[in-house]
């Protein structure tokens, strides 16, 4: 009877051991882009940035700092070079550079609306920027985020596509959900352990 019960002791053991029972795994990590990761926006990542919120109406109530400042403002880029801008009611368009960002009103149809800067003025926001205002998996698909867009510590919220790889690739989607062919690069992947919260 002891061989007997040493042999079915023996054989649990060796099951649990098999199995990886009787101890506790190793938990797994995961790369992620965190929440209130920067993506400045500069001539290099400026173009691309852009591109993903062509269309997307940003609407700033408090203004835009040197564009506006202190006039409700909507700011809508209409390609990766232009915008139009409807400043305490009244639209005006314009161009759109990068080493931070620099709006020029370039036309004004109904007159310059009080509050506005000067017609031809480049005006250079500074810092520019794109922050992810939730924590997405770097596993290269595509995801649909939210974000907060800074002009020089005025902000407005909105989303964005973008798939980031595991090395710190960020692939961004026009608003309809064309590839933008440059891709920027990001430092602020990290491995975490355990995951909640993310796209």
């Amino acid at each position: 009877m002891q061989l007997i019960k040493f042999a079915a002791t023996a054989a649990v053991v060796a099951t649990l051991v098999a199995c990886g029972g009787g101890g506790s795994a190793a938990p797994s990590s995961t790369t992620v882009l965190p929440a209130a990761a920067v993506l400045p926006v500069n001539a290099s990542t400026g173009p691309a940035l852009a591109q993903s919120l062509v269309g997307v109406p940003l609407a700033f109530p408090g203004g835009v700092p040197g564009l506006a400042p202190g006039v409700p403002t909507t700011l809508t880029l209409t390609s990766a070079s232009t915008f139009s801008a409807v400043i305490n009611g009244v639209t005006v368009t314009g161009q759109l550079a990068y080493g931070s960002c620099k709006f020029t009103i370039t036309s004004a149809p109904s007159g310059l609306p009080p509050g506005a800067a000067p017609l031809n003025t480049e005006i250079v926001i500074n810092p520019c920027e794109i922050r992810t205002n939730s924590q997405l998996v770097a596993d290269g698909s595509p995801k649909t985020v939210p974000v907060t867009v800074n002009f020089q510590g005025t902000t407005t919220t909105t989303q964005v596509t973008m798939a980031v790889s595991p090395t710190g690739t960020v692939t961004l989607y026009t608003q309809s959900n064309a590839v933008v062919p440059q891709t920027i690069t990001t430092t602020s992947v990290q491995q975490i352990t355990g995951i909640t919260g993310a796209f």
